[in-house]
Order: structure tokens, then sequence, then C-alpha cells
């Protein structure tokens, strides 16, 4: 029997602090940081088994540093990179309006890479940031200056969907979309529960405000 392939990927985590990244690498059952990077970042590997073989992420997180802004992460860190994560607390505005920033600091460095921006604290049902405005800037954002990045929502605290950032990206990196998880990971316990029916009603109404301006946005350029 052939060694069944594994691919490693280094897997950088954006956000503000406070938006719940650490929370959310720590989900993962394996998620214990492996070391201290040469710039004092945590390292995590992470391994999925998947239909196309193997896969590690080396998921690089900012262990803090991020608290200065993007001015406070050395180029150094974003060297490399083969895909990222983006994320923002949906209960916070400002967080939100900061994607931009990492993404500019980001795609200084890897101006093609897949990223998935992603919006924690969905089991928070208050939010400062609407659904129509995370479609409208986000479709904006995507078709101006990023067809490599997508969205997802997700709550950390409450696995939801937690999985899927990673399925994505595997995806693209290995250039495969049909490839698919041989078994879930596992996740330690939640600690929170996510409102489906809210949480459903929200992404539906960004998804319409999201594809709607994607289409108005085509439209002009058409012209």
């Amino acid at each position: 029997m052939a060694p069944v392939r594994t691919f490693r990927f280094k897997m950088l985590l954006l956000g503000d602090l406070g938006v719940g990244k650490s929370t959310f690498i720590k989900r993962f059952a394996n998620g214990k940081k492996d070391q201290i990077g040469p710039l004092g970042v945590e390292i995590y590997p992470l391994e999925f088994k998947t239909t196309s073989g193997n896969i590690c992420f080396e998921v690089w997180d900012t262990a803090g540093q991020e608290q200065s802004g993007t001015s406070a992460l050395k180029d150094e860190y974003y060297l490399h990179a083969d895909c990222a994560i983006i994320m923002f607390d949906h209960t916070s505005r400002l967080s939100f309006k900061r994607v931009s920033s990492w993404h500019k600091a980001l795609i200084k460095h890897n101006p093609d890479i897949p990223i998935v921006i992603c919006s924690n604290k969905a089991d928070v049902r208050e939010t400062s940031v609407t659904p129509n405005a995370i479609g409208h800037c986000l479709a904006r954002f995507i078709n101006k200056y990023d067809p490599n990045a997508t969205f997802l929502e997700i709550s950390a605290k409450a696995n939801y969907k937690v999985q899927l950032p990673f399925l994505w990206l595997a995806r693209e990196c290995v250039g495969n979309p049909d490839l698919e998880f041989e078994e879930m990971h596992e996740l330690v316990e939640p600690e929170r529960k996510v409102q489906e029916v809210v949480t459903k009603d929200r992404e539906k109404r960004f998804m319409e405000q999201f594809v709607s301006k994607i289409q108005e946005l085509s439209d002009d350029e058409a012209l």
C-alpha cells in the first residue's frame, strides 16, 4: 500500500484582540501549542484526515501581540503563509471595521492565498454589526479586493461551524473542490449553545444582501 500523502500548510490566524481567536483554536482536542515560534507567536499543528490525504495546518496565533494592531506584528510573521483566517466579533463594530486593515497587512506579503473571514460569537444574539451591513461590506470587499476570500459565521464557544473554515481552506490549498474530511475533528465540550433559528435567519439575511450586492457590482462593471 502506498504511503498516505501529508500536506503541510502555514495558516495565519488574524484579528483584533478579544475576538476569540485563541478560544477558536483551542476548541480542537489536539489543538495544543506545539512551540513558541521565533517571533513569539504560538504555533498549533492541527491535523485532518481527508479524501485527498492528510493535512496539517500549522496555525500561527499572535499570542496577544495584536493588542497594538497590525503594526505590532513583524513582517516575518506573514511570510510564506499558505492561507489565513481573519476573525472579527459581530458584537464589536470596531473589530469588523478593522478586517480591511488585517487584510491589507496580509496581502502585502501573500497576495493570492485563500482567506476565510470569520464572524465569531454566533451564540450571542445581540449584535453591533447587522447582517445587512456585513453582506454589503463584504460583497464590496471581496469584489474589489480579494476574490480568493470567503465568509463564514461561527461560534467558538458553542463549537458552531468551527470545522468549516478548515474544510474550505483545505479544498483551496490542495486544489480539490470535492475534498471532504474522512472524519470530523474531535472537539472539546461546548461552553454555550447557539440559537439555531436566530442564527439561520441572520445568515439568510446576510446571504441575501451579499448576493444582491455582488450582482449590483457585477452589473455596474458591465456598463
